[in-house]
Parts: structure tokens; sequence; C-alpha cells
């Protein structure tokens, strides 16, 4: 480790650059999954520096000029996209249906989502409560944002009539699978893709759901992000801004015609 310079780094980029893999064997590497593995050794190097068993310090990430930025677009889900998912999935699977439109309401982690209570609902099902913490998020990424939320009218709605049609403990999770008892990110990922195949929907992910939401909050919240991070779990507003907001197609469109839109 303590040999290792930022040319030995440059030298690996440039190899890698030219290696051809992938599925296909035919292409090479994203930039992105070369830039993710030097983060990846950096760490490494770092962590072991932490726990005494070298005295070297990372020499510093090579550059990637001329290296153009290969990455696939951010995926923009439409409402219209969303409402169509959550139409077919309830065809035949109302449950699924009603986490997929809670999710594209709820800009929560979807592991804060995939662990609610019923419990941690009493006060989203109570209709003389108009408070602001309306529902309990027990879990969260790396114990973030736990504690009582907000949700948008939309959400809460949805999340009153799907308790209201089911059944289960206090302690049972709120999203429950037939084949097991919770869903997981890529349990809902597999759905997802089987639901844009049949409604003619590019893929979606979980988090493109997380995405229309968080746009969905921002909206309601006037522009305000410290006031959209309540909604999203977010601590920051700058990480919200530049990597889950996107603009809203009536306002870019009545810019196009030269109009004013409301935001």
């Amino acid at each position: 480790v303590d040999r290792l310079t930022t040319r030995d780094l440059e030298h690996y980029v440039s190899t890698r650059r030219t290696e051809l893999g992938s599925r296909s064997g035919k292409r090479p590497p994203k930039r992105i999954t070369v830039q993710d593995e030097l983060r990846m050794l950096r760490r490494m190097v770092d962590t072991t520096g932490r726990w005494g068993r070298h005295d070297a310090r990372f020499p510093g990430m090579p550059s990637f000029r001329g290296w153009p930025k290969d990455a696939k677009p951010p995926r923009r889900l439409t409402p219209a996209e969303h409402h169509r998912l959550v139409e077919v999935a309830a065809l035949d699977r109302p449950g699924l249906a009603r986490l997929i439109a809670f999710a594209g309401w709820c800009p929560r982690r979807p592991l804060a989502i995939f662990d609610l209570r019923r419990e941690d609902c009493t006060r989203a099902l109570d209709a003389s409560y108009d408070g602001r913490d309306l529902v309990y998020f027990r879990r969260d990424k790396g114990g973030e944002a736990r504690g009582w939320g907000p949700l948008l009218p939309e959400a809460r709605a949805i999340l009153v009539d799907h308790l209201r049609d089911s059944i289960g403990p206090p302690a049972a999770v709120v999203w429950s699978p037939a084949i097991s008892s919770a869903y997981t990110a890529k349990a809902l990922g597999w759905n997802l893709r089987y639901l844009c195949t049949k409604a003619g929907v590019p893929l979606v992910t979980p988090y493109d759901l997380r995405k229309l939401a968080a746009v969905r909050a921002y909206q309601a919240c006037r522009g305000n992000l410290r006031a959209t991070c309540l909604f999203t779990g977010h601590r920051e507003g700058m990480t919200l801004y530049r990597h889950y907001l996107f603009e809203d197609e009536d306002v870019v469109m009545a810019a196009v015609r030269g109009t004013s839109a409301s935001t």
C-alpha cells in the first residue's frame, strides 16, 4: 500500500478503459464503474489505516479527463406512468397496487416504507388528528430520520384505505407480500419489472418512485427544501436538490410556449 502512487492509478484507468467485457464481451466498462472501483480501493486503504495495519495514505484519485461521462440519463417517472402501473397492478394484486401508489407519494427510503408496522400508523387512521407527525418510521438508512414524520394527503389516503381493507396484529408490517413477511427493494424491483412489461412502461425501479414522490413533496412545499426534507428523510437539502428533484413538465412546457405556470 505504501508504494501505491497516483501514476499507478492512472495506468489502471487507462488499462480498464480499453478492456472489453460486460455481458456481450464487446464493450469496455463504463466510466462510473471504474470510478466506483477506485472509490472502493480508497475506502479499503483508509479503513485499514484506521485499524493500524499501515501508515500509508491514499495517493489521490486520478484524472478521468478525456473519458466522457457515459452513464445513462436519469429515469424520470411521470405521473401518467405511475398511474398506469398502479392500474395494472390493481387487476390482480390490490395490495401491491397500493404499495406502488403509496411509494409514488411518500418519498421516504424504501427501507423505511417496508418496515412500517400497523401500530406505527394509528395517528394517520385518526380522522380527527391533523398534526404534522402522522407515521412513525422505525427504520431508515444508517438510522437517519427515524421517528415521527409527515405524509402528503394523497399518501395518507392510500395508507388509510389499505389499513382498513387489510387485517393483522399491531406489530404486523403494513405492506406484506403473500410469499414472505415483508417486502424488500429487490422484491419490489422484480414486481415492477413484470408490471412495466405488462403495462408497456419503460423500466421503473423503487427509487424512481421515490424521486417522483420527492418532486411531488417539493411542489407541495412550494420549493422549500428544508420542509421537503421532512417528507423525504434527508439531512441535507442539497443532496435532495442534486439527486432527486427534476423539472416539472408543466413548468417546462410553459417556458417553451412563453406562458406562465404556477410552481
